[in-house]
């Protein structure tokens, strides 16, 4: 699998580095080729989830990718994450005015990756009060090109839009419902009562640890993986 195994991640050193199919008895997507995953990302990511299980009885887990239009990054881009203080200020508004029966709070897991492209790219776990969203809603545009649903992909769509500083005719393909590998869903449901159902979800939140994609990222001053605190 991998011939070297070096413990830490070289561009910086805190990380610890995880080779294995497993971590903590949930299975884990692990590349055969390009690298391993960040021990502590792991580490974090899963206590997430776990305050998820204590904190509500269901989770709605979604994954969402956010990019910038070509071109048109943002000044800040390079050297912070400051868009995605804007973009989750803004979704939580749109929660807000959602008026839903059931509250929820805005949890998350994202992480920041650069391959060969100029501008970073998010990978974004939402993390929800089933109980007041179900679902990610219709993720194509409304038919006038914009995205003016009351669902949450709409909601998601504004929020970055806004972020970023596009017009949603602008936002065609920039935020992208990822489908899960297992199942096949763009959302999946943690169940406190049925246990298991934190495994694919850690499976699934596991991709955001991967090493291979953050290579430009790593070092530099900012965080390139983080999770909600509440």
């Amino acid at each position: 699998m991998f011939h070297h195994q070096p413990k830490r991640h070289p561009s910086n050193t805190k990380l610890k580095l995880h080779y294995g199919n497993e971590y903590r008895g949930f299975a884990v997507q692990q590349h055969l080729t390009l690298g391993p995953l960040i021990e502590n990302y792991l580490e974090r990511g899963l206590e997430t989830l776990q305050h998820c299980l204590s904190a509500q009885t269901r989770t709605l887990v979604c994954r969402v990718d956010l990019r910038y239009p070509v071109g048109q990054m943002n000044s800040d881009a390079l050297i912070s994450n400051e868009v995605m203080s804007r973009f989750f200020y803004h979704l939580s508004k749109e929660l807000t005015w959602a008026s839903t029966k059931y509250t929820t709070d805005i949890r998350y897991i994202w992480c920041r990756e650069r391959n060969s492209s100029q501008a970073p790219h998010y990978h974004v776990m939402l993390l929800l009060n089933y109980d007041a969203i179900g679902g990610l809603g219709n993720y194509g545009p409304s038919d006038d090109g914009t995205y003016s649903r009351n669902n949450l992909f709409h909601r998601v769509v504004r929020a970055w839009a806004w972020a970023i500083g596009c017009s949603e005719h602008e936002m065609s393909g920039l935020v992208h419902a990822c489908q899960d590998k297992l199942s096949g869903r763009v959302y999946q449901c943690l169940d406190r009562r049925f246990p298991d159902s934190l495994r694919p979800v850690v499976y699934a939140m596991s991709y955001l640890c991967k090493t291979y994609s953050k290579a430009h990222e790593l070092g530099q001053g900012f965080a390139v993986f983080t999770t909600s605190r509440i």
